[in-house]
């Protein structure tokens, strides 16, 4: 989110590209261009919309997370399958756990970042359709707020959920 911001104000928006390493940031920050710091009065509220030129998703980067900053991207995950696809929710349901398998996970990420990339070419701008994708975070936020940096946004969402 830092980058993006800073791509964004610097000259009026420059090119960046983002490579997410985190489970969250890939099937979620890396979609839809939107880009926030936090501030003293609250989370992500200077902020814009700028999408990057390329983004680089290598799962590769999960590898040396820990297993509960896996989970709190999961949470990303199973938004996406609960808001609009059947198939891909069966698909997590059957693998339980498993789906954090390195063998698994590359679908799991692809199937999430397909849905929230088809959701976004219709709403940019989060006019309409696009509110949906907020499933979860308005909980989250509040949550993440009172525990004052004490608890993931993966977990949060999750508990928003």
């Amino acid at each position: 989110d830092l980058t993006g911001f800073a791509a964004s104000v610097y000259m009026r928006g420059i090119r960046f590209i983002q490579i997410p390493t985190t489970l969250l940031s890939q099937v979620d920050s890396s979609v839809g261009g939107k880009t926030a710091i936090n501030t003293k009065a609250g989370k992500n509220l200077a902020g814009s919309f700028h999408q990057p030129s390329l983004v680089v998703a290598d799962t590769r980067f999960l590898a040396t997370l820990a297993v509960g900053e896996l989970r709190a991207g999961y949470a990303e995950i199973v938004k996406a399958a609960l808001i609009g696809d059947a198939v891909m929710f069966g698909r997590l349901e059957a693998l339980g756990a498993r789906v954090l398998d390195p063998d698994h996970i590359a679908s799991a990420i692809a199937d999430a970042v397909r849905f929230k990339a088809a959701v976004v070419a219709e709403d940019e701008r989060e006019a309409g359709r696009r509110a949906l994708l907020n499933l979860g975070h308005t909980f989250a936020h509040a949550f993440e707020a009172e525990a004052c940096g004490g608890v993931r946004h993966g977990e949060a969402v999750a508990l928003g959920l």
